[in-house]
Protein backbone atom coordinates (compact mmCIF):
# COMPACT_ATOMS: atom_id res chain seq x y z
CA UNK A 1 0.00 0.00 0.00
CA UNK A 2 2.83 2.40 0.90
CA UNK A 3 4.58 1.79 -2.45
CA UNK A 4 1.36 2.46 -4.34
CA UNK A 5 0.78 5.70 -2.41
CA UNK A 6 4.27 6.96 -3.10
CA UNK A 7 3.90 6.06 -6.76
CA UNK A 8 0.67 8.06 -6.89
CA UNK A 9 2.41 10.98 -5.20
CA UNK A 10 5.21 10.96 -7.77
CA UNK A 11 2.72 10.61 -10.62
CA UNK A 12 0.93 13.74 -9.44
CA UNK A 13 4.21 15.60 -9.32
CA UNK A 14 5.14 14.44 -12.80
CA UNK A 15 1.92 15.87 -14.20
CA UNK A 16 2.55 19.17 -12.44
CA UNK A 17 6.19 19.37 -13.54
CA UNK A 18 4.99 19.31 -17.13
CA UNK A 19 3.76 22.89 -16.74
CA UNK A 20 7.04 24.15 -15.25
CA UNK A 21 8.62 27.18 -16.88
CA UNK A 22 11.16 25.66 -19.21
CA UNK A 23 12.86 29.01 -19.78
CA UNK A 24 13.89 29.21 -16.11
CA UNK A 25 15.22 25.67 -15.79
CA UNK A 26 12.84 25.16 -12.88
CA UNK A 27 12.80 21.62 -11.43
CA UNK A 28 10.68 20.47 -8.52
CA UNK A 29 11.27 16.98 -7.19
CA UNK A 30 10.07 14.86 -4.27
CA UNK A 31 12.22 12.59 -2.17
CA UNK A 32 10.72 9.06 -2.52
CA UNK A 33 10.78 8.70 1.29
CA UNK A 34 8.22 11.47 1.75
CA UNK A 35 4.98 10.10 3.17
CA UNK A 36 2.09 11.83 1.36
CA UNK A 37 -1.11 13.13 2.90
CA UNK A 38 -4.02 10.75 3.46
CA UNK A 39 -6.21 12.49 0.90
CA UNK A 40 -5.16 12.20 -2.75
CA UNK A 41 -7.01 15.44 -3.48
CA UNK A 42 -5.10 17.26 -0.75
CA UNK A 43 -1.88 15.79 -2.13
CA UNK A 44 -2.58 17.23 -5.53
CA UNK A 45 -3.67 20.61 -4.17
CA UNK A 46 -0.60 20.84 -1.96
CA UNK A 47 1.79 20.05 -4.79
CA UNK A 48 0.09 22.48 -7.16
CA UNK A 49 0.36 25.27 -4.60
CA UNK A 50 3.97 24.45 -3.79
CA UNK A 51 4.87 24.36 -7.45
CA UNK A 52 3.06 27.65 -7.95
CA UNK A 53 4.92 29.31 -5.10
CA UNK A 54 8.37 28.01 -6.03
CA UNK A 55 7.98 29.03 -9.65
CA UNK A 56 6.78 32.58 -8.85
CA UNK A 57 8.44 33.55 -5.54
CA UNK A 58 11.33 35.37 -7.23
CA UNK A 59 8.93 37.66 -9.09
CA UNK A 60 8.06 39.75 -6.02
CA UNK A 61 9.49 39.71 -2.51
CA UNK A 62 6.43 41.33 -0.96
CA UNK A 63 3.52 39.63 -2.72
CA UNK A 64 2.65 36.12 -3.83
CA UNK A 65 -0.69 34.48 -4.60
CA UNK A 66 0.38 31.26 -2.89
CA UNK A 67 1.42 32.89 0.40
CA UNK A 68 -1.10 33.75 3.12
CA UNK A 69 -1.99 37.42 2.81
CA UNK A 70 -2.24 37.72 6.61
CA UNK A 71 1.43 36.75 6.93
CA UNK A 72 2.49 39.92 5.11
CA UNK A 73 0.93 42.02 7.88
CA UNK A 74 3.37 40.76 10.52
CA UNK A 75 6.28 40.42 8.10
CA UNK A 76 6.52 42.47 4.88
CA UNK A 77 8.93 39.94 3.35
CA UNK A 78 8.06 36.58 4.96
CA UNK A 79 9.88 34.41 2.39
CA UNK A 80 12.96 36.63 1.99
CA UNK A 81 15.22 33.70 2.94
CA UNK A 82 13.95 31.82 -0.12
CA UNK A 83 14.24 34.77 -2.49
CA UNK A 84 16.61 33.65 -5.28
CA UNK A 85 17.99 30.92 -3.02
CA UNK A 86 18.55 28.83 -6.17
CA UNK A 87 21.19 31.24 -7.47
CA UNK A 88 24.91 30.45 -7.65
CA UNK A 89 27.29 33.34 -8.20
CA UNK A 90 30.18 30.95 -8.75
CA UNK A 91 28.51 29.24 -11.70
CA UNK A 92 26.55 32.31 -12.87
CA UNK A 93 23.43 30.16 -12.74
CA UNK A 94 20.18 31.58 -11.28
CA UNK A 95 18.73 28.06 -10.86
CA UNK A 96 21.80 26.13 -9.76
CA UNK A 97 20.23 24.76 -6.55
CA UNK A 98 17.08 22.77 -7.37
CA UNK A 99 14.22 22.48 -4.84
CA UNK A 100 13.38 19.05 -3.45
CA UNK A 101 10.49 18.33 -1.09
CA UNK A 102 12.11 16.14 1.57
CA UNK A 103 9.44 15.88 4.27
CA UNK A 104 5.91 16.71 5.38
CA UNK A 105 5.05 16.98 9.07
CA UNK A 106 1.50 17.20 10.43
CA UNK A 107 0.89 20.24 12.62
CA UNK A 108 -1.95 21.44 14.82
CA UNK A 109 -4.62 22.59 14.05
CA UNK A 110 -5.83 20.21 11.36
CA UNK A 111 -4.98 21.24 7.83
CA UNK A 112 -1.57 22.66 8.78
CA UNK A 113 1.66 21.00 7.66
CA UNK A 114 5.37 21.74 7.93
CA UNK A 115 7.14 21.27 4.59
CA UNK A 116 10.89 20.67 4.42
CA UNK A 117 12.57 21.92 1.27
CA UNK A 118 16.15 21.09 0.32
CA UNK A 119 18.00 23.10 -2.33
CA UNK A 120 20.59 20.88 -4.00
CA UNK A 121 22.77 21.31 -7.08
CA UNK A 122 22.40 18.81 -9.94
CA UNK A 123 25.27 19.09 -12.40
CA UNK A 124 26.58 16.28 -14.52
CA UNK A 125 29.92 14.80 -13.47
CA UNK A 126 29.93 16.89 -10.29
CA UNK A 127 29.05 15.91 -6.74
CA UNK A 128 25.78 17.47 -5.55
CA UNK A 129 26.06 20.48 -3.22
CA UNK A 130 23.51 21.12 -0.48
CA UNK A 131 22.72 24.84 -0.27
CA UNK A 132 20.10 24.71 2.48
CA UNK A 133 17.19 22.89 4.06
CA UNK A 134 14.35 25.27 4.81
CA UNK A 135 10.85 24.88 6.26
CA UNK A 136 7.58 26.58 5.45
CA UNK A 137 4.10 25.99 6.85
CA UNK A 138 1.27 24.95 4.51
CA UNK A 139 -2.27 25.89 5.55
CA UNK A 140 -5.37 24.39 3.92
CA UNK A 141 -7.77 27.16 2.87
CA UNK A 142 -10.96 27.22 0.72
CA UNK A 143 -8.81 28.59 -2.12
CA UNK A 144 -6.23 25.80 -1.80
CA UNK A 145 -3.05 25.45 0.21
CA UNK A 146 -1.29 28.67 1.14
CA UNK A 147 2.05 29.08 2.91
CA UNK A 148 3.44 31.07 5.83
CA UNK A 149 6.65 31.58 7.81
CA UNK A 150 7.37 28.86 10.41
CA UNK A 151 8.37 31.12 13.35
CA UNK A 152 4.94 30.97 14.99
CA UNK A 153 4.66 27.20 14.60
CA UNK A 154 8.16 26.51 15.90
CA UNK A 155 7.71 28.67 19.00
CA UNK A 156 4.09 27.75 19.71
CA UNK A 157 5.02 25.98 22.97
CA UNK A 158 7.50 28.61 24.13
CA UNK A 159 6.82 30.97 27.03
CA UNK A 160 6.51 34.75 26.91
CA UNK A 161 7.17 37.47 29.49
CA UNK A 162 6.87 41.21 28.84
CA UNK A 163 8.93 43.69 30.84
CA UNK A 164 8.43 47.35 29.96
CA UNK A 165 9.27 47.74 26.25
CA UNK A 166 10.47 44.20 25.56
CA UNK A 167 8.57 40.94 25.09
CA UNK A 168 10.85 38.01 25.86
CA UNK A 169 10.00 34.68 24.18
CA UNK A 170 11.93 31.64 25.42
CA UNK A 171 11.72 27.81 25.44
CA UNK A 172 12.65 27.04 29.06
CA UNK A 173 14.17 29.17 31.81
CA UNK A 174 13.94 32.93 32.25
CA UNK A 175 16.21 35.20 34.30
CA UNK A 176 14.28 38.32 35.26
CA UNK A 177 17.35 40.17 36.58
CA UNK A 178 19.21 39.75 33.27
CA UNK A 179 16.10 40.72 31.30
CA UNK A 180 15.77 43.90 33.34
CA UNK A 181 19.41 44.68 32.49
CA UNK A 182 18.46 44.56 28.80
CA UNK A 183 15.44 46.78 29.46
CA UNK A 184 17.67 49.34 31.17
CA UNK A 185 20.21 49.20 28.31
CA UNK A 186 17.42 49.72 25.79
CA UNK A 187 16.30 52.86 27.61
CA UNK A 188 19.86 54.14 27.86
CA UNK A 189 20.23 53.77 24.09
CA UNK A 190 16.96 55.59 23.48
CA UNK A 191 18.23 58.48 25.60
CA UNK A 192 21.55 58.47 23.76
CA UNK A 193 19.82 58.67 20.37
CA UNK A 194 17.16 61.09 21.55
CA UNK A 195 14.20 58.87 20.65
CA UNK A 196 11.54 56.84 22.46
CA UNK A 197 12.65 53.35 23.58
CA UNK A 198 12.15 50.80 20.81
CA UNK A 199 9.45 48.25 21.60
CA UNK A 200 10.62 44.86 20.38
CA UNK A 201 10.39 41.09 20.80
CA UNK A 202 13.43 39.21 22.09
CA UNK A 203 13.68 35.51 21.15
CA UNK A 204 16.03 33.83 23.63
CA UNK A 205 17.40 30.71 21.93
CA UNK A 206 19.53 28.02 23.52
CA UNK A 207 22.20 28.23 20.82
CA UNK A 208 22.85 29.35 17.27
CA UNK A 209 21.28 26.24 15.77
CA UNK A 210 17.99 26.82 17.58
CA UNK A 211 18.08 30.47 16.59
CA UNK A 212 18.18 29.53 12.91
CA UNK A 213 15.76 26.64 13.34
CA UNK A 214 12.88 28.80 14.56
CA UNK A 215 13.46 31.04 11.53
CA UNK A 216 12.98 28.11 9.17
CA UNK A 217 16.46 26.70 8.65
CA UNK A 218 17.35 23.07 9.29
CA UNK A 219 20.66 23.51 7.50
CA UNK A 220 22.55 26.57 6.30
CA UNK A 221 26.30 27.20 6.27
CA UNK A 222 26.00 30.05 8.78
CA UNK A 223 24.62 27.65 11.41
CA UNK A 224 27.94 25.83 11.49
CA UNK A 225 30.03 29.01 11.84
CA UNK A 226 29.83 29.28 15.63
CA UNK A 227 27.91 28.13 18.70
CA UNK A 228 26.53 31.58 19.53
CA UNK A 229 25.27 34.55 17.57
CA UNK A 230 22.47 37.02 17.21
CA UNK A 231 20.32 38.73 14.61
CA UNK A 232 18.25 41.91 14.63
CA UNK A 233 15.33 42.43 12.25
CA UNK A 234 14.73 46.16 12.28
CA UNK A 235 11.51 46.25 10.26
CA UNK A 236 9.78 43.71 12.49
CA UNK A 237 11.40 44.93 15.72
CA UNK A 238 12.68 41.45 16.54
CA UNK A 239 15.94 40.35 18.15
CA UNK A 240 17.11 36.73 17.95
CA UNK A 241 19.71 35.68 20.51
CA UNK A 242 21.62 32.43 20.14
CA UNK A 243 23.56 32.62 23.41
CA UNK A 244 20.95 31.23 25.87
CA UNK A 245 20.66 34.60 27.59
CA UNK A 246 18.31 37.54 27.93
CA UNK A 247 21.34 39.80 27.38
CA UNK A 248 22.61 40.52 23.86
CA UNK A 249 23.41 44.25 23.77
CA UNK A 250 25.21 44.17 20.39
CA UNK A 251 21.95 43.39 18.58
CA UNK A 252 19.95 45.93 20.59
CA UNK A 253 22.30 48.61 19.26
CA UNK A 254 21.57 47.37 15.74
CA UNK A 255 17.86 47.99 16.25
CA UNK A 256 18.64 51.68 16.72
CA UNK A 257 21.41 52.44 14.25
CA UNK A 258 20.00 50.25 11.46
CA UNK A 259 16.72 52.14 11.62
CA UNK A 260 17.99 55.67 12.30
CA UNK A 261 21.10 55.63 10.06
CA UNK A 262 20.36 52.93 7.49
CA UNK A 263 21.04 55.22 4.54
CA UNK A 264 24.50 56.32 5.72
CA UNK A 265 25.97 53.34 7.60
CA UNK A 266 29.09 51.66 6.25
CA UNK A 267 30.12 48.12 7.19
CA UNK A 268 32.85 49.19 9.63
CA UNK A 269 30.70 51.49 11.76
CA UNK A 270 27.58 49.36 11.35
CA UNK A 271 29.33 46.59 13.28
CA UNK A 272 31.91 48.73 15.08
CA UNK A 273 29.48 50.83 17.10
CA UNK A 274 27.51 47.79 18.40
CA UNK A 275 30.85 46.14 19.25
CA UNK A 276 31.98 49.28 21.11
CA UNK A 277 28.79 49.49 23.19
CA UNK A 278 27.82 45.82 23.41
CA UNK A 279 30.81 43.67 22.56
CA UNK A 280 30.63 40.77 20.11
CA UNK A 281 30.18 37.03 20.57
CA UNK A 282 29.71 37.44 24.30
CA UNK A 283 33.06 39.25 24.77
CA UNK A 284 33.66 42.99 25.31
CA UNK A 285 35.61 45.18 22.90
CA UNK A 286 38.69 45.09 25.16
CA UNK A 287 38.91 41.32 24.83
CA UNK A 288 38.73 41.48 21.02
CA UNK A 289 41.32 44.27 20.96
CA UNK A 290 43.72 41.98 22.78
CA UNK A 291 43.12 39.23 20.20
CA UNK A 292 43.96 41.57 17.34
CA UNK A 293 46.87 43.19 19.15
CA UNK A 294 48.51 39.80 19.66
CA UNK A 295 47.73 38.68 16.10
CA UNK A 296 49.12 41.72 14.31
CA UNK A 297 52.18 41.84 16.56
CA UNK A 298 52.95 38.34 15.29
CA UNK A 299 52.12 39.25 11.66
CA UNK A 300 53.75 42.59 10.76
CA UNK A 301 53.40 41.74 7.07
CA UNK A 302 49.59 41.84 7.09
CA UNK A 303 47.50 44.84 6.07
CA UNK A 304 44.86 45.69 8.66
CA UNK A 305 42.92 47.65 6.08
CA UNK A 306 42.86 44.71 3.66
CA UNK A 307 41.76 42.34 6.42
CA UNK A 308 39.10 44.79 7.53
CA UNK A 309 37.64 45.18 4.04
CA UNK A 310 37.74 41.45 3.28
CA UNK A 311 35.90 40.47 6.47
CA UNK A 312 38.87 38.55 7.89
CA UNK A 313 38.14 36.75 11.16
CA UNK A 314 41.09 36.37 13.54
CA UNK A 315 41.14 32.98 15.26
CA UNK A 316 37.50 32.52 14.18
CA UNK A 317 36.58 34.81 17.07
CA UNK A 318 37.29 38.44 16.24
CA UNK A 319 36.22 39.93 12.91
CA UNK A 320 38.68 42.70 12.03
CA UNK A 321 36.05 45.16 10.78
CA UNK A 322 34.02 44.76 14.00
CA UNK A 323 37.03 45.33 16.26
CA UNK A 324 38.71 48.14 14.31
CA UNK A 325 35.34 49.85 13.93
CA UNK A 326 34.77 49.46 17.67
CA UNK A 327 38.20 50.95 18.40
CA UNK A 328 37.52 53.94 16.14
CA UNK A 329 34.16 54.52 17.86
CA UNK A 330 35.83 54.32 21.26
CA UNK A 331 38.50 56.87 20.30
CA UNK A 332 35.98 59.23 18.73
CA UNK A 333 33.63 58.99 21.72
CA UNK A 334 36.51 59.79 24.09
CA UNK A 335 37.75 62.74 22.06
CA UNK A 336 34.63 64.15 20.40
CA UNK A 337 31.67 62.66 22.25
CA UNK A 338 28.27 62.15 20.66
CA UNK A 339 28.82 64.75 17.95
CA UNK A 340 31.80 62.78 16.67
CA UNK A 341 29.87 59.48 16.78
CA UNK A 342 27.09 61.04 14.73
CA UNK A 343 29.64 61.96 12.05
CA UNK A 344 30.75 58.32 11.88
CA UNK A 345 27.16 57.05 11.72
CA UNK A 346 26.33 59.59 8.99
CA UNK A 347 29.52 59.17 6.96
CA UNK A 348 28.19 57.12 4.03
CA UNK A 349 28.03 53.51 2.97
CA UNK A 350 31.42 53.04 1.26
CA UNK A 351 34.83 52.32 2.77
CA UNK A 352 36.11 55.61 1.39
CA UNK A 353 33.32 57.33 3.35
CA UNK A 354 34.59 55.61 6.48
CA UNK A 355 38.19 56.74 5.89
CA UNK A 356 37.02 60.27 5.12
CA UNK A 357 35.07 60.45 8.39
CA UNK A 358 38.08 59.15 10.35
CA UNK A 359 40.19 61.89 8.76
CA UNK A 360 37.59 64.48 9.76
CA UNK A 361 37.21 63.50 13.41
CA UNK A 362 40.62 61.97 14.25
CA UNK A 363 42.86 63.65 11.66
CA UNK A 364 44.12 60.27 10.43
CA UNK A 365 44.70 59.94 6.68
CA UNK A 366 43.80 56.78 4.78
CA UNK A 367 47.45 56.42 3.84
CA UNK A 368 48.53 56.25 7.50
CA UNK A 369 45.54 54.30 8.79
CA UNK A 370 47.39 50.95 9.05
CA UNK A 371 50.22 52.45 11.09
CA UNK A 372 47.78 54.36 13.29
CA UNK A 373 45.84 51.21 14.21
CA UNK A 374 49.04 49.23 14.80
CA UNK A 375 50.22 51.90 17.23
CA UNK A 376 46.94 51.68 19.11
CA UNK A 377 47.29 47.89 19.29
CA UNK A 378 50.83 48.29 20.62
CA UNK A 379 49.60 50.68 23.31
CA UNK A 380 46.90 48.18 24.22
CA UNK A 381 49.55 45.48 24.75
CA UNK A 382 51.45 47.75 27.17
CA UNK A 383 48.48 48.18 29.49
Amino acid sequence: MYIRTVALFILILTSISGIAQSDTGFIFRINPNVVPLDSATDNQDLLKSLHGFLSTKNNDLHKNDYWLSSDFVANPAPYKDLYFIEMSGKYQDPFFYKPVLTGIQILSPAGNYLLKLAFISQREREAPVLRAIYNIVAVKTPAGFRFKHPLEARTARWHATTIADIKFVYPCTFDTAVAEKTVAFNRQLAQRFGVAPIVFTYYKCTDREEMYRIQGWDYEARIMADTTGGLAEVERRILFSGNNSEWYPHEVVHLYINSLYAATLNQVISEGYPTYLGGSGGQPLSWHLQQLADFYAAHPERSIMADMESGYDVNHQSTVSYVVGGLICQLVDQQNGWEGIKKLLSAGKQYDDFYRSVKEVLQVDKGTFNDFIRRKFALHNKK
